[in-house]
């Protein structure tokens, strides 16, 4: 009989103690030690306290490491009773087969161990090495760097009112996560990069992590926790609306927890304006004059890709967003402090155009200006006087030669080397000394909030003035529609007072179209249109109902015999059906009366009154039938008018003169006279005289407090009439200014500025103007061989394909090679100083240049580049 060691009793205790406290473990069989904690060797690596980690045992082993247990414990109980009894009778043979048997018993229950041992290894290092499945302390590490990265959502851009939003705030976030995150930079990367390589030079695996570390931090942590400060689904949300998302949209996604609630931005932008106009009031104050810049935005839309999404899916036309950019410009006072504390320069107008005179543009005018001007150009002609005697040959040299010859020649050509070995002493002062430095500094600006409105509409550009009034404390008075006078025609300017009218409505339908949709709708565009097409069908229907009246006139007036019959008919008539022609205007508020004083219709008029007609309306410009007789001289309308008792009391005509000012005014002194004073004017007169002299006491009262401040100090105030903000804008930009000031009182607060891009390359484009006709595009074109210079290149495409730089390169070189034509033309005369005098020249002063500059100079005082010879300059213009 084969006794059994007592040790493996206690090994397999220790094997069973050490499974379920995860220790390291000894093989039954002398297998090796192995660490069931063992470091993690997969794709994800933890950090260096993973090794001290204590894993649980899995669940579906932990029941039969208990049964194992147990029942190896009563086996052996059991085996070392037997044992004990077997050697007080060692002879029993059917104990020795009992304790046979059990003892193989205990030799499956250790083989049990020992599989479920190498089961939960095995499975544990599967865990361990695959790449697919988290293990416990990958998901603790995963959740450690989410509540890192749950702390960096918020910005400050909310909470702190930081409204500084700066471009590489994603690159940043990239950065930090990869140095700070590890394990989720590399799940990102596995979910987000195919391979190393980049072939889409767009889609690059940077732009893919940004736009992972995007969808992780406005997505993945905001589904996480919707109540988090995240600032970057506040940002995406933003986006969203920058691209034209409005709150049905933009409210789907935040109830997918993708970004933030409509409200939630709006109500950002709110605060951010009320901080925007601190800013504004504390970067210039009302005392101080301001210069405005304002340009159209045009932003195109994308593509359609399904037309049925659209309302009007026929269009073809795509729609932009046409926005304005705005900002303000602080200038530099220094020197001139002066002139804004005296009233007469702080408020002097713009010199009319036409008593301008050339001789305000030359440089003779200003002394200061006329001695840089002639200093830096004696430092041009030296340059040139100096490169054409010391490194350039000989005229005669170059006229033999074929254009390749000289460019090899130019290849290979050491100008340097030459000026300073050149025959002629010719010293050149630096630029510094020519020109001494001028302090200056950065021009201070500040950028006003974007305007929705498109500038370049009348409508747009008043609203955009509107807000620049607001942003800038600048009142703004009542509109008024007044009708201007002509001083040398002696006559009234009826239709621009009543395109202020209509210019009143457009921009009152704007606003409501404005306050009532988003213009990210793309809506807004088309609103504008509206009151056209809702004017042409109101004038339509003005028109047929004033066309049926006169036409039942003339048929009843004109072909029957019996005047009186047809008068009462026509007034019967007109009186039963009063309401059909009463009430109905045009979009001009003009009534039927109206139309027919305005065409000299003077017995239709008659019968309207007649009938019922009002002689006392008022179209939408304030003028009423009294008004249009005066403006067309008609007497005896007027006279009729007068009979039927038509005022023209000032109460009557608040904002256009009356019409006996109008008679007046006009010269008309016949029709004046018919304004005599009857019994009901004079009860008008007493009306409107208490009416104003409440309104006169109460701008006397004005008057005396502004009349309190002394007389003798004037104070600069944006807010005062007279002082004008200027407003800087390209052409479109000004002509809708002017647009609006015509149409609009409101505004002459403003005085627009020419000024754009544009002006940047106008230079040459007057050059090549001028001196086309004298062989500049032929030297450009021939000799220089450069076809892209075109003059489409100095006007229309200035701005396209590097022209701009292209054309002021072949201005350069084109007035260098004027002027080296010039210098060899200088060489050939009497003019050109001799040996003798350029020796005593040197003696005296040590240089050549004083007396070459001085005889170059006489010789071209009265020189006129076109009147040299074409094939001096030709030629040159090559070298």
């Amino acid at each position: 009989m084969a006794a059994i060691p007592e040790e493996s009793e206690d090994e397999v205790e220790d094997l069973l103690d050490l499974l379920q406290t995860h220790l390291g473990v000894s093989d039954y069989e002398g297998k090796l030690q192995t660490p069931i904690t063992s470091p993690i060797k997969g794709k994800h690596e933890l950090t260096p306290g993973s090794r001290e980690s204590i894993l649980p045992t899995p669940k579906r082993h932990a029941t039969g490491l208990s049964h194992l247990k147990i029942a190896i414990s009563t086996k052996a109980n059991c085996l070392h009773d037997e044992l004990e009894k077997l050697r007080d009778n060692p002879y029993e043979l059917e104990k020795i087969e009992e304790l046979i048997k059990q003892s193989k018993e205990l030799k499956d229950l250790h083989h049990a161990v020992l599989t479920t041992y190498d089961t939960v290894i095995n499975e544990m290092e599967k865990s361990n090495n695959s790449s697919e499945v988290f293990n416990i302390q990958q998901a603790h590490k995963l959740k450690q760097e989410v509540a890192y990265l749950s702390k960096l959502t918020n910005t400050g851009i909310r909470t702190q009112g930081n409204s500084t939003i700066h471009a590489d705030i994603f690159d940043k976030m990239v950065k930090t996560i990869k140095d700070e995150c590890p394990l989720l930079h590399s799940v990102l990367e596995n979910l987000v990069l195919v391979s190393t390589t980049e072939r889409n030079t767009l889609k690059t695996n940077n732009q893919k992590m940004k736009m992972a570390v995007n969808l992780v931090m406005t997505g993945l942590l905001n589904i996480r926790n919707s109540r988090l400060p995240n600032d970057f689904a506040f940002l995406f949300g933003v986006l969203l609306v920058s691209y034209g998302a409005g709150p049905a949209y933009l409210n789907m996604l935040q109830s997918m927890g993708i970004t933030v609630h409509w409200k939630t931005i709006m109500h950002h932008f709110d605060k951010q304006m009320e901080m925007k106009q601190l800013a504004i009031d504390n970067f210039v104050l009302k005392q101080m004059p301001v210069i405005v810049a304002l340009d159209n935005i045009n932003i195109s839309k994308p593509q359609r890709s399904h037309d049925r999404a659209f309302r009007d899916s026929t269009s073809t036309v795509r729609p932009d967003y046409n926005l304005t950019g705005k900002c303000m410009i602080r200038p530099n006072l220094n020197g001139i402090e002066d002139l804004f504390h005296d009233k007469d320069t702080a408020e002097e107008s713009q010199r009319q155009v036409k008593t301008m005179e050339a001789s305000y543009y030359l440089i003779e005018n200003n002394a200061e200006h006329k001695v840089l001007w002639d200093a830096y150009k004696d430092y041009y002609f030296l340059k040139a006087i100096d490169t054409v005697l010391n490194a350039l040959q000989p005229l005669s040299s170059y006229k033999m030669l074929t254009c390749e010859v000289i460019d090899r020649f130019l290849n290979q050509f050491d100008i340097e080397k030459c000026l300073n070995n050149g025959k002629y002493k010719i010293n050149i002062p630096k630029l510094t000394t020519v020109l001494p430095e001028t302090t200056s500094r950065k021009t201070e600006t500040f950028i006003l909030p974007l305007s929705v409105e498109d500038n370049s509409t009348l409508a747009g550009q008043a609203v955009c003035l509107e807000e620049i009034a607001a942003e800038l404390s600048i009142p703004l008075k009542e509109p008024v529609t007044g009708i201007s006078f002509d001083e040398k025609k002696k006559s009234f300017h009826l239709s621009q007072a009543r395109e202020r009218y209509e210019f009143e409505l457009v921009l009152k339908k704007h606003k409501d179209n404005r306050e009532r949709d988003s213009f990210l709708s793309g809506e807004v565009d088309n609103q504008d249109m509206d009151i056209n097409v809702f004017w042409k069908e109101t004038d339509m229907h003005f028109k047929k109902a004033y066309e049926e009246i006169e036409r039942d006139f003339q048929e009843r007036f004109m072909q029957c015999e019996d005047y009186v019959a047809s008068s009462q008919a026509f007034l019967f008539e007109m009186q039963e059906h009063v309401e059909n022609w009463y009430s109905v205007r045009d979009h001009l508020q003009r009534n039927i009366l109206h139309v027919a004083i305005e065409k000299n219709y003077t017995s239709f008029a008659k019968a309207l009154l007649k009938a019922g007609a009002n002689p006392n309306a008022t179209e939408g410009c304030g003028a009423t039938p009294l008004t249009l007789a005066v403006l067309s001289m008609n007497k005896h309308m007027v006279e009729t008018l007068l009979q039927y008792h038509a005022s023209f009391q000032a109460f009557l005509y608040p904002n256009i003169p009356n019409p006996q000012e109008m008679a007046e005014m006009m010269g008309l002194e016949e029709m004046a006279s018919l304004f005599d004073e009857d019994v009901e004017d004079f009860e008008n007169k007493e009306i409107s005289s208490i009416f104003w002299e409440e309104g006169e006491s109460h701008l006397d009262d004005q008057n005396c407090n502004s009349r309190i401040l002394p007389s003798n100090v004037y104070s600069f105030d944006r807010s005062q009439q007279g002082c004008l903000t200027l407003a800087v804008g390209d052409q479109g930009t000004n002509k809708t200014i002017r647009g609006v000031q015509v149409r609009s009182n409101v505004h002459n607060w403003v005085c627009g500025v020419p000024g754009d891009l544009h002006a940047v390359g106008y230079l040459c484009e007057v050059i090549c103007k001028a001196q086309a006709a004298g062989g500049f595009l032929h030297i450009s074109h021939d000799i220089l061989k450069k076809k892209k210079v075109t003059p489409e290149a100095f006007s229309k495409k200035k701005f396209q394909d590097g022209n701009l730089q292209r054309i002021r390169e072949e201005c350069r070189d084109i007035s260098e090679s004027y002027l080296y034509a010039a210098i060899y033309e200088f060489m050939q005369t009497e003019l050109f100083p001799s040996q003798d005098d350029l020796s005593e020249c040197k003696k005296r002063t040590g240089s050549h240049e004083t007396i070459v500059l001085q005889n170059f100079k006489l010789e071209n005082s009265g020189l006129k580049i076109h009147q040299l010879k074409t094939n001096i300059f030709v030629t040159d213009a090559r070298c």
